[in-house]
């Protein structure tokens, strides 16, 4: 007799302690990213808006993109100089207007769009 108070117990608890998840979204709308780079000369390697890889491109003063990509998906930068007297100022990764990730010289960063 005991036994069955204490099955109903634990069953009822079991029941009463479960909790909903909340449900991801279907959808997760694309996220503006922009690459911006500043320096005397810059040489970039980068991931561009189809998700192909720009190499050795080679740019004077600033290089600046932006495009839309989807949550979860790569994007990424490789900032360098195409000679030793060149320098590289500065160079920043942002996603929706936040930065995510900089540095004061030659450097990069690859990752995912995050999805919040």
């Amino acid at each position: 007799m005991m036994r069955r108070y204490v099955v109903i117990f634990i069953a009822a608890m079991a029941f009463a302690c479960k909790k909903d998840k909340p449900k991801p979204p279907a959808y997760y709308p694309p996220r503006q990213v922009q690459y911006l780079v500043k320096g005397t000369h810059i040489k970039v390697n980068f991931i561009d808006s189809v998700s192909g890889f720009q190499r050795d491109r080679v740019y004077s003063d600033s290089f600046r993109y932006v495009f839309m990509r989807a949550p979860g998906t790569y994007i990424g930068i490789t900032v360098g100089t195409p000679s030793a007297e060149d320098v590289i100022y500065g160079w920043e990764i942002r996603i929706d207007g936040k930065l995510t990730a900089n540095a004061f010289s030659t450097g990069g960063a690859y990752f995912n769009v995050p999805y919040f």
